[in-house]
């Protein structure tokens, strides 16, 4: 039981996803990661006019270090964007993968939670490192007129524009398939042993 108990956990077990997603960025072609680190730096070096905005920046280096802040907003972006649901279409057996979108806020929310425990800083600075970044070709940013905007029944009223990001990496569908098969798992019903010594 318990040897069952492992594989659904490996397999199912929702606690995967950050590990599988980092495999993904992990993956991304070192010249790619290295222009998205130095944009980062530049990010968290720039000369600032705006007094809350160096504050939020400096609070960021004095918490992690500059080495460490670079990593952490790279990482922490390409994981997010990663994570964008897309649409999978299922025709005639063959799986095929669409971008998704996700609003901005919520991205940006996600990027900068990594970053501030105040979710109005956050939020502030997960906008501001978009910005900095929605030239190197990681995800398109695009403005979805009210008119144009698909509701369903669970969808969150919203009036006026959205602004909206799509990832533009090429990430295999096997992902996506296998993040879908997750779920959270009840509590062990065994306690587990240990197997080695």
């Amino acid at each position: 039981m318990y040897t069952s108990q492992l594989i659904t956990e490996a397999v199912k077990g929702k606690h995967n996803i950050r590990q599988w997603t980092q495999d993904e960025v992990d993956a991304i072609d070192a010249e790619d990661i290295a222009l998205a680190l130095e944009r980062a730096e530049l990010f968290l070096t720039q000369v600032f006019d705006d007094l809350e905005q160096k504050g939020r920046v400096e609070e960021i280096i004095l918490m992690y270090g500059l080495e460490d802040a670079k990593q952490l907003i790279v990482d922490t972006l390409l994981s997010v964007v990663i994570l964008i649901k897309p649409d999978i279409l299922v025709r005639k057996g063959k799986k095929t993968l669409y971008p998704g979108v996700a609003p901005m806020q919520s991205i940006a929310t996600q990027i900068g939670m990594a970053l501030h425990q105040d979710r109005i800083d956050a939020v502030t600075t997960g906008i501001e490192i978009l910005s900095h970044f929605q030239d190197l070709g990681i995800y398109q940013v695009f403005v979805v007129a009210e008119a144009d905007r698909a509701v369903n029944a669970n969808h969150i009223e919203v009036h006026g524009d959205s602004a909206v990001i799509r990832p533009t990496l090429d990430i295999p569908i096997e992902l996506y398939l296998k993040i879908q098969m997750t779920s959270y798992l009840p509590p062990s019903l065994i306690a587990p042993k240990q197997l080695f010594r």
